[in-house]
């Protein structure tokens, strides 16, 4: 939480923590490196793309960055989709 008592807004952020409870059923199906690309459409999380490896991995900055565009593009496409079934 932030000075105010409000919660930090961790959306733009590389690397954030993850909930034991996660880290548990992660290690239940063998993952050891995990990373998750946001799907947003009107400011509202969409749905999500799930990587998983069975060893641990450190992803270079240019294939997160990479990752991210995908993801913005996605994003971009389900929007669009989704205001052309709204008009029809």
């Amino acid at each position: 939480r932030d000075a105010r008592g409000a919660p930090l807004d961790l959306s733009q952020h590389a690397l954030r923590s993850v909930s034991p409870v996660h880290l548990e059923y992660l290690a239940n199906m063998g993952v050891a490196a995990s990373m998750s690309i946001s799907i947003l459409s009107g400011g509202r999380l969409w749905g999500l793309i799930a990587c998983h490896h069975r060893s641990r991995r450190t992803v270079p900055p240019g294939v997160r960055a990479a990752a991210d565009l995908f993801g913005l593009f996605v994003s971009m496409r389900v929007a669009a989709r989704e205001q052309q079934h709204a008009a029809s």
